[in-house]
């Protein structure tokens, strides 16, 4: 919980398949203002818990409340998270998706929404194809006052046609370092790719992965690790 709201924070994973295909998930995290009557549950550790979780006395007190019991007048904000998962990845695409669908939902809990927002997320799941290799651009809208988004996707002759800038790279990495690193991804040595951000690793990590056209990535991938 945080006792200010905090900026939305978009980021990506890759789950590797069993035959080796990509699945992205492309999650956007918000923070909504917890209401007093909110119930929350509380654990006591007890007196006799050891350093490892575990215990010596009685098992942990488990009791409910309600937030406005516990803030003192206070608002709390808490984490939603929503999440596309997609065999292909459009980052900035998802990216203004959930950003809409976020500001659909917000805006129906105070008027009546034309269209309802499980009607737009079956839109864009069940009706929005996937542009062709090579083909035309897809263009659609999740609802009549959103801007319209394009997709697309180059031909296997062609660079791949990705989100991410290679500034982004050159922008943090001089060219011998970007050359050496390429190196070991033609070489297939592991690289590990250290960020805070996670939007930018996965776009370091995506770009990395494009300069090697024609060939491809065979080995292990996967760009975000979760904590431990």
């Amino acid at each position: 919980l945080q006792k200010t709201r905090l900026p939305p924070a978009f980021a990506c994973f890759v789950l590797t398949l069993g035959d080796g295909e990509r699945l992205y998930g492309h999650c956007l995290t918000l923070h909504e203002a917890l209401g007093e009557s909110t119930r929350m549950e509380l654990i006591t550790k007890p007196a006799g818990a050891d350093s490892d979780g575990g215990t010596t006395s009685n098992a942990a007190e488990r009791r409910f409340a309600a937030v406005g019991e516990l803030s003192g007048g206070v608002t709390y904000y808490a984490p939603r998270c929503l999440c596309v998962l997609s065999r292909a990845h459009f980052p900035l695409a998802f990216k203004a998706c959930l950003l809409a669908l976020s500001r659909m939902a917000d805006a129906s809990l105070s008027v009546p929404l034309p269209l309802a927002v499980e009607t737009a997320l079956s839109h864009l799941v069940l009706n929005v194809p996937l542009p062709l290799p090579g083909g035309p651009a897809v263009r659609f809208r999740l609802a009549h006052d959103e801007p319209a988004l394009h997709l697309s996707c180059s031909s296997p002759a062609e660079l791949p046609a990705i989100d991410y800038s290679v500034g982004v790279l050159l922008s943090r990495l001089p060219p011998s370092s970007l050359l050496q690193l390429f190196q070991a991804i033609v070489l297939e040595q592991q690289v590990v790719i250290v960020s805070d951000d996670n939007e930018l690793r996965v776009a370091a990590c995506e770009l990395l992965l494009a300069i090697l056209h024609p060939l491809d990535w065979l080995q292990v991938y996967v760009p975000t690790l979760p904590d431990l």
